[in-house]
């Protein structure tokens, strides 16, 4: 598939195909990042405690350079024929795209864009993207990351975790074990399929959980969801919906599934935003999403304090904090900063040691206040949110210490 106009575009301008809408809401790169911090939960003994680079427990892999082939697809290609995800399980999931394809269309365009290790909840989680071919600019064009997402989830022991993070460091060479961005190793060309070893023992346990979200419009309202995998006999059906922390009611998706979601929707010219079902309880942002105008927040040290709360992984959790709100954090923060001259408080996330982002990641996507990324791509430019780095650097200190 192939598209773009190439009036009005750059690299810091999208297409105007994409039709990305005027930057209002106060939203986030991500991700739905989905980890539990199990404080107790037994470190494996059998290991010498060491440093895992960050790249290789939050691994964000390069867009395919000329065809979907060059990635993980949800098919049965590989591993023996185990799908990573059952196309009949796919089409229970609304409608990702804004553009009405059929179901097999955005099946065959999902692409595995992350992998990301939990050892504290015992999971490993991996990120899909819709890849569309597109023209962009003057002679650049290449796959974009539509604005949409499913999350697999996998049971995965710590031993697991470790052997595997064992593997990959002698696989992938010495990284800088305090940087995280598009992994250099195949950045650099690295063979995909260096990942066989994970995702085809992924692939024949099967995944438990699955959580989406999809757009609708030009980027004016979104839907967040999910539901449990269980197997009957050799075959994964589905499980009951993922119900959303914190929030009060049931908000049902109006497509053709009777799904319950969380939806948000921006009102055109102003920073508001509308939210069902709301969260009433807990770290949220409700405060932010009702302001009137760019200046009208009774107390940014209020709302900065709840932002920092849902980024410091040992206060919260998407098991503690609603869809939105965590998704909304990276740029609730960073219009914080610069409407409100705000700075961190003390419920933010301290890091024993220099962290942070390579160049590989757009300061721009993160800034787009239209971007709910947190791992993975907006358009052509790759986002990594705060709490993404946050969370896996505390999985890489609790793999460390002794």
């Amino acid at each position: 598939m192939t598209g773009g106009s190439t009036t009005s575009c750059s690299r810091f301008r999208p297409c105007s195909k994409r039709n990305v809408a005027k930057l209002w809401l106060i939203f986030s790169a991500l991700n739905v990042s989905n980890s539990l911090w199990a404080w107790g939960s037994p470190r494996p003994q059998s290991q010498t405690p060491q440093q895992y680079p960050l790249y290789n427990l939050s691994i964000l892999l390069p867009k395919p350079q000329r065809q979907l082939s060059e990635a993980w697809g949800l098919a049965a290609d590989s591993c023996g024929g185990a799908p990573l995800l059952a196309q009949h399980l796919f089409a229970d999931i609304p409608a990702l795209l804004r553009v009405p394809y059929s179901v097999k269309e955005q099946y065959d365009e999902m692409r595995l864009v992350g992998v990301r290790f939990d050892p504290q909840q015992s999971e490993t989680r991996l990120v899909f993207q819709p890849l569309i071919w597109a023209e962009w600019g003057r002679d650049e064009k290449g796959f974009w990351g539509e604005d949409a997402a499913i999350h697999l989830f996998f049971k995965t022991s710590p031993e697991q975790i470790v052997a595997w993070q064992n593997q990959m460091k002698k696989d992938f060479g010495r990284l800088n074990p305090q940087l995280l961005g598009v992994h250099p190793f195949f950045k650099r060309g690295g063979n995909m399929w260096k990942l066989n070893f994970v995702m085809c023992e992924l692939a024949r346990a099967g995944a438990f959980k699955v959580t989406y979200m999809n757009v609708r419009g030009a980027r004016v309202l979104w839907n967040f969801g999910g539901f449990a995998l269980k197997r009957e006999g050799d075959e994964l059906v589905r499980g009951d919906d993922v119900g959303i922390p914190n929030a009060e009611g049931i908000f049902l998706d109006d497509e053709n599934t009777g799904r319950s979601v969380q939806r948000v929707a921006r009102f055109a010219g102003s920073p508001r935003a509308g939210l069902l079902p709301k969260p009433v309880r807990g770290d949220h942002l409700m405060e932010l999403f009702l302001t009137d105008t760019v200046g009208n927040i009774e107390s940014p040290v209020r709302v900065r304090t709840v932002v920092d709360r849902i980024e410091n992984p040992t206060l919260n959790s998407p098991q503690t904090v609603d869809c939105v709100s965590c998704h909304a954090a990276e740029s609730s923060r960073r219009w914080l900063e610069l409407k409100h001259d705000s700075s961190a408080t003390d419920q933010a996330y301290r890091y024993e040691g220099q962290y942070g982002l390579d160049a590989s990641v757009s300061d721009f996507a993160s800034r787009n206040t239209a971007n709910f990324r947190i791992f993975g791509y907006l358009d052509n430019e790759a986002v990594i949110a705060r709490r993404a780095l946050n969370e896996t650097v505390q999985i890489q200190h609790f793999l460390w210490k002794p």
